[in-house]
């Protein structure tokens, strides 16, 4: 990929993909080292920093695409008729990038916290994590009325459905976020899980922005009629249930589950906390 540094939009992106795939390869490291190692520490800063560089970058774009689309399209000469619909495709293009960059912040912060306030976990839901995990909802909310707006102005496309299923998710994640922070301490371990359960949440997003926007531009033709929805849920179609299983073998592990909740331990690595 060349990246054109004459323009603002090159500096954006190059600002946003580079730390996107060093912190998509620095994510594989944590996961398949011993845990809480030179190497997972190492590699979790790492990821982390650019995680926060991708979710600033994703915002600036995804503000800009919405307020200014044809602008932010590069396209300098649009016809009225061709601006509508260029309009809404940036406008898709903003909302989808701004939902998945704002809803990785929350799990994001909540990834550090947990581990930096273990001790005192009531020193966790200061009013400033809950304002932010709060306002997903507002975000959530956004995305329904912006997928109704749209099938209004253009008329039905799959991709519609995306906007409704992001929605969703941050009524979901400010729901389940807000419980964890009303109960941070339920068991001796639960930062440990909920570490593990944020950074992972984390990683589904990445890859969900790695699927949509690298690998259609590698395989542009793989993904056509309703099958272009795949790259969009394939990573929180596999995320999830992974991330069940993961946290289930560790609540085993250090027996704070009950035993019909625990999956089979022979699909999940034997690792140990340090």
């Amino acid at each position: 990929m060349i990246f054109d540094f004459s323009t603002a939009h090159g500096w954006l992106r190059a600002g946003h993909v580079i730390p996107g795939f060093v912190g998509l390869a620095a994510f594989w490291v944590p996961l398949l080292t011993k845990k809480g190692g030179r190497a997972h520490r190492a590699c979790g800063w790492v990821f982390t920093v650019c995680a926060a560089v991708v979710i600033g970058t994703a915002l600036t774009s995804a503000v800009w695409a919405l307020v200014e689309p044809i602008s932010f399209s590069g396209r300098t000469q649009v016809t009225p008729e061709a601006a509508i619909g260029l309009g809404w495709r940036m406008r898709f293009f903003g909302a989808f990038l701004g939902a998945l960059a704002f809803y990785t912040l929350p799990p994001l912060v909540l990834a550090i916290r947990v581990v930096t306030t273990r001790k005192q976990p009531e020193r966790l839901a200061v009013p400033w994590v809950r304002g932010l995990v709060g306002s997903q909802y507002i975000v959530g909310l956004a995305l329904f009325l912006f997928a109704g707006m749209w099938w209004q102005a253009t008329g039905w496309t799959p991709l519609i459905g995306v906007p409704l299923f992001l929605g969703a998710v941050g009524f979901y994640a400010a729901r389940d976020q807000g419980r964890f922070l009303a109960r941070p301490a339920a068991t001796k371990m639960n930062w440990w899980y909920k570490h593990m359960e944020y950074m992972l949440t984390c990683g589904i997003a990445f890859h969900t922005a790695f699927l949509v926007f690298g690998m259609t531009r590698i395989a542009p033709d793989a993904f056509t009629g309703y099958w272009q929805l795949v790259p969009w849920f394939l990573p929180t179609v596999v995320g999830v249930p992974a991330t069940t299983l993961w946290v289930r073998y560790y609540r085993r592990l250090f027996r704070e589950a009950p035993a019909h909740s625990v999956a089979s331990s022979s699909v999940l690595p034997r690792t140990g906390v340090s």
